[in-house]
């Protein structure tokens, strides 16, 4: 008798341009490995002019921020699709990118290019809903993105900026979409934030070895560990500056009625500290947003920040 075949989704299929069986399932893993919903979180930063605007009593503003969230979410998947099927070639020589979908061979870099441009365009189509100032946000973070992907990256420091101006963005779309004053003090301490995200990433990856990173990211050679490492210092020391200079602004105080944010000052200080002594004193932090799932004392500071902001603004 013939065995019987497995049915849905372990159902193997015909993969035609690799001629080999696969099921739906390993399809449909792939498809989510390459959208990456852990970096979702990074879109989170979308929420800041809300909390800061205090505005969350408003639940036509929330459910704006909502679904700008998702917005956020479909159209950075869309750019990771992008991302991967413009550095397959480079990812092959990567040791743990090599096993990315793309880059392993089992999904097809024109299928990816194709997913990523519709997920882009769905979520920029779908964001006239919200204006169009969101629509030119995300139209810029789109822009930004595949423009890394293609050319920025190769640029040293030029590719940690533009990683940087996307998260920048994430909060002016924030503040666009609820119709709130635009506040340049916020976007600029994400945009420091966001840069020393970037350039801990870019340090951590020169424990590959120079051979492996000049491969897969040929920016690198133009730069030293010891440069890195300053700039890392410097950028840190610059961004816990900038929050502190925001708390002790007379604006600050005469918007939230008392100097009640100094509090928060303390776990910034401590935030930014324990990330870039961790980025600087250890050879295996590759993703800063892994590191940050897997590191209690951030997790509980920055649980620590949101909680004192919430009390103080409102």
């Amino acid at each position: 008798m013939r065995a019987q075949q497995p049915v849905g989704l372990s159902a193997p299929i015909r993969w035609a341009r690799y001629g080999t069986n696969v099921t739906v399932r390993s399809i449909l893993r792939d498809l989510a490995t390459t959208a990456r919903p852990a970096h979702w979180l990074k879109n989170v930063f979308i929420l800041a002019p809300i909390v800061f605007a205090q505005q969350l009593g408003d639940w036509e503003s929330v459910l704006r921020v909502l679904v700008l969230y998702v917005l956020f979410c479909i159209i950075a998947s869309g750019v990771y699709f992008i991302n991967d099927a413009a550095d397959a070639h480079r990812d092959r020589r990567h040791p743990r990118k090599a096993r990315r979908p793309v880059a392993a061979g089992r999904l097809p870099r024109k299928t990816a290019a194709a997913i990523g441009a519709v997920l882009a365009a769905s979520a920029i189509g779908c964001s006239a809903l919200l204006g169009p100032g969101v629509v030119a946000t995300l139209g810029a973070y789109a822009g930004v993105n595949i423009s890394y992907s293609l050319w920025l990256r190769r640029i040293w420091l030029v590719d940690s900026i533009a990683v940087a101006t996307g998260f920048a963005l994430r909060t002016v779309a924030g503040a666009v979409a609820i119709a709130v004053p635009f506040s340049t003090w916020l976007a600029v301490c994400t945009l420091l934030l966001a840069l020393l995200i970037a350039m801990g990433k870019r340090r951590a990856e020169f424990s590959q070895g120079m051979t492996t990173l000049v491969d897969t990211r040929p920016a690198a050679g133009l730069v030293s560990r010891k440069v890195t490492d300053t700039l890392i210092k410097l950028v840190a020391g610059v961004t816990v500056i900038t929050y502190a200079v925001y708390l002790l602004v007379p604006d600050t105080a005469d918007r939230f009625g008392s100097h009640g944010l100094l509090l928060t000052g303390p776990f910034v200080v401590y935030g930014v500290t324990r990330f870039a002594s961790r980025v600087l004193g250890s050879t295996d932090i590759e993703d800063p947003t892994t590191f940050f799932l897997h590191d209690r004392g951030l997790q509980l500071t920055v649980l620590a920040w949101v909680l004192v902001t919430l009390v103080t603004v409102y």
